[in-house]
């Protein structure tokens, strides 16, 4: 089996806004001739996003004469990062330590969906991290971490797992910054969370010639002497880290893989502006989430670990005018317009992009017939949570998800192509779309999994449901029109929250819809009381009947109601004597 992360020859990767940066593993096998690739892959966390920092920057507005600069912030009040129009800081998450202790790792916990057993904490790397800030509501930067687990192994016989959670927050301090347009002034300084992602890698701990990597600041020639920032390892003499999620002293936390069926589950303290929805990489989901205080919450997400399919393809540059949308993607990605576009044809060298899943359709689309699947195996854990640069999206543009303090749902895909936001909700059904190759690289046919969870609340709102059971029917519809034979999983509830999940659905570009459907609890009708004979008295209007009325003068025995259940369907029965229909069983 080929490994994951090969070092690809004369590789430019565009991240186009990825929050962790590819550790992409492709190893083209280009023509002579200049060409162009294009590689899709679920990337994993690269060994330099496994440092936590704060950078401060200065961002002119757009121009071919750009100047801007960044600092190297030591926290978010440092004051030599004082005058800059924006910052960021990008953090790993650390690993809880006390009852108190927000925004950190809580617990690990894997095994199978009847046995998850917790992992223990092994050690977390000793990479500089940054200190929180009261003023500002910024949690502390901490590093990696390293679990270990009684009762699960990788595919290299080990028995460790890292645990990535970084988070990045956003501050715009003027109206100077190109970005100006993101915020009001009122909200200027303001510090907004703009990303998250999880991830729980299988880990390697292997030795070598490695060091811890270091936050640096520079005085950049090319940029008028202004500041730059970067990071580097503290010894610049290093073995090949191109398959490391993380290094240490002698030490590289190299990937491995999930055996497959192993179940992850994640619990995290974080704060309350985590909303909205949460996109994974994972299958059969089970998702929940508890007030710790009035800012926090802790969120809890198992799932079974999933095979992500990747592909490349290239053609010679030469060919790019007979391929307009792929032409496009190249002068988007090259910036026409500042002669990088015309340097890049001009170059002899040959050059890939890397694409990415969370939207990529466009992309895909240009690509497709160009696309061949690799044979590396990508199995993955990962959630993340779409945002846009004012904080997290509530989703499906209905007052339904409209309070920004909820977590309204999950949504989790193997698909090599999905989209970064909620299903959408025309007319009865969630919609949802994803793409990808037909076929592995062993020729096989690619099955899907599609799993979402959500609020009830959320459910309810948008069909205007009452509390009583619902019931999903979930399709799948090609790209032609025509459906597919899919399997599903019930439509389950567990504190609040609903599941589903379709599986073994075909690509190349499918549409996943659910109906949610309630059946009202049934209600038989009360008995009307005996007509009385024609030769029985009738009592003076206003007066009760006699005691010793015969029974034909009484009202008919006081009704008492039971509940009835068969599967998820309910029916309440009011009689005299009430008995459960055919089927059902009393509650």
């Amino acid at each position: 089996m080929k490994r994951r992360h090969l070092i690809a020859v004369a590789t430019a990767l565009v991240l186009s806004g990825a929050l962790i940066s590819p550790a992409q593993s492709f190893n083209f096998t280009f023509p002579k001739a200049p060409s162009y690739g294009y590689t899709i892959e679920e990337t994993l966390p690269n060994y330099s996003d496994s440092i936590s920092q704060i950078i401060g920057a200065t961002i002119p507005m757009k121009s071919n004469n750009y100047k801007g600069e960044n600092r190297l912030c030591s926290s978010i009040e440092d004051s030599h990062c004082e005058g800059v129009t924006d910052l960021i800081a990008k953090l790993i998450l650390p690993p809880c330590a006390t009852d108190s202790d927000r925004t950190c790792i809580e617990s690990l916990e894997l095994g199978s969906k009847d046995n998850m057993v917790k992992a223990s904490l092994d050690h977390v790397a000793a990479t500089p991290g940054t200190p929180a800030s009261t003023k500002f509501a910024l949690p502390a930067g901490g590093s990696m971490s390293l679990w270990k687990s009684t009762n699960v192994k990788t595919t290299d016989r080990t028995s460790t797992f890292g645990v990535g959670v970084q988070v990045q927050y956003y501050q715009q301090r003027s109206s100077g910054s190109q970005r100006e347009v993101v915020l009001k002034a009122s909200e200027y300084g303001n510090v907004i969370l703009q990303g998250f992602r999880a991830v729980v890698m299988p880990i390697n701990m292997v030795s070598g010639n490695f060091s811890l990597l270091e936050n640096y600041e520079t005085i950049d020639a090319n940029l008028d002497g202004h500041f730059n920032t970067g990071t580097r390892f503290k010894d610049p003499n290093y073995d090949n880290v191109g398959d490391c999620a993380w290094t240490e002293s002698k030490l590289c936390a190299k990937y491995s893989d999930f055996i497959p069926g192993t179940r992850v589950a994640l619990t995290l303290r974080l704060g309350n502006d985590v909303t909205g929805w949460l996109f994974g990489r994972m299958q059969r989901i089970d998702v929940s989430l508890k007030p710790l205080d009035s800012k926090f919450n802790v969120i809890r997400i198992e799932g079974d670990s999933v095979d992500i399919p990747s592909a490349s393809g290239f053609i010679l540059k030469s060919d790019l005018p007979k391929y307009p949308a792929i032409d496009k993607i190249a002068r988007g990605n090259y910036y026409e317009g500042d002669g990088f576009y015309e340097k890049f044809l001009a170059d002899p060298n040959s050059s890939a992009n890397g694409g990415q899943p969370s939207g990529g359709f466009d992309s895909f689309l240009a690509w497709e017939p160009f696309l061949k699947p690799t044979e590396l195996r990508n199995s993955r854990w990962v959630i993340s949570g779409g945002a846009n640069s004012n904080g997290y999206v509530a989703g499906l543009n209905s007052a339904c998800t409209s309070d920004k303090t909820k977590l309204n749902g999950v949504v989790t895909t193997n698909a090599m192509i999905y989209e970064p936001g909620p299903p959408t909700f025309t007319g009865d059904s969630l919609s949802y779309k994803v793409a990808g190759l037909h076929s592995l690289a062993d020729g096989s046919t690619f099955s899907g999994t599609y799993d979402l969870s959500m609020r009830k609340t959320v459910a309810q709102c948008l069909y205007k449901f009452s509390d009583a059971p619902l019931k999903a029917v979930v399709a799948v519809t090609s790209q032609d029109g025509s459906s597919q034979d899919i399997t599903t999983e019930a439509l389950s509830e567990k504190d609040g929250w609903l599941h589903l999940g379709a599986y073994n659905f075909h690509f190349s570009q499918p549409t996943i819809r659910i109906k949610l459907t309630q059946e009202k609890s049934a209600t038989i009708a009360t008995p009307t009381p005996a007509t009385p004979s024609p030769n029985t008295p009738t009592p003076p209007a206003g007066n009760a009947a006699p005691a010793n009325s015969s029974p034909g003068n009484q009202t008919a025995p006081k009704s008492t109601s039971i509940t009835c259940v068969k599967g998820k369907t309910v029916k309440k029965v009011t009689a005299a004597k009430p008995v459960c229909p055919a089927g059902y069983k009393k509650k």
